[in-house]
C-alpha cells in the first residue's frame, strides 16, 4: 500500500516530534543540575573521618576534617566518589570508591562520608529548614560578603 504525499509528510513529522520528545526527555534526565553537599560529621553509630580527602566525579580532590561540610555541583544522575586518606587518618576501609546514583527531584542532597564508607544508605534530601538557629548563624557568619552591597 503506497501512501500519497500528505500522508507520507504527516508520518514524517509526527516521527520526527517523538523523536525530539524522547531526545529532550533524554538530556534532562542526563543534564539534571544537583548540589550534593559532602558532610564528614559523626551520625549516629557512625564516626567522622579525623581527615579525608575527596574527590567527586573526578575534580581536584578536597580535603575534609571531622565536621566539615562541602558542596559539589553535580550533573547527570550518577557521582562518582572517591575517599582517601589523610594525613593521619588510619581507617581500615580507607581508600573508598563508589558510584552513587541521585535521584531525579530534589536539587540538593546530602551525603555523609561515615555512612558511604560503612556501605549504608548515605544519600538524603538536604532540608535547610531543620537546621537549628546556631547553625545558621555560623554558616551566616562563615559566607563570604558580596562584593557589590549597593552601598
Amino acid at each position: 500500500m503506497k501512501l500519497d504525499i500528505r500522508s507520507r509528510r504527516f508520518v514524517f513529522r509526527a516521527a520526527l516530534v517523538i523523536v525530539w520528545f524522547f531526545a529532550l526527555a533524554l538530556l534532562f534526565v542526563n543534564a539534571r543540575g544537583h548540589i550534593l553537599l559532602v558532610d564528614n560529621a559523626g551520625k549516629d553509630e557512625y564516626s567522622a573521618f579525623s581527615a579525608v580527602k575527596v574527590s567527586v566525579n573526578g575534580e581536584k580532590p578536597l580535603a575534609f576534617n571531622a565536621g566539615d561540610r562541602d558542596r559539589f555541583f553535580v550533573s547527570g544522575s550518577k557521582a562518582h566518589i572517591k575517599i582517601e586518606a589523610g594525613r593521619g587518618e588510619t581507617h581500615p576501609s580507607l581508600p573508598f570508591e563508589t558510584d552513587i546514583r541521585l535521584p531525579l527531584r530534589p536539587d540538593a542532597l546530602l551525603l555523609s562520608l561515615p555512612r558511604l564508607a560503612a556501605g549504608v544508605n548515605a544519600l538524603e534530601v538536604f532540608n535547610a529548614a531543620a537546621y537549628t538557629p546556631e547553625e545558621k548563624t555560623a554558616a551566616a557568619e562563615d559566607a563570604p560578603i558580596p562584593a557589590e552591597t549597593g552601598f
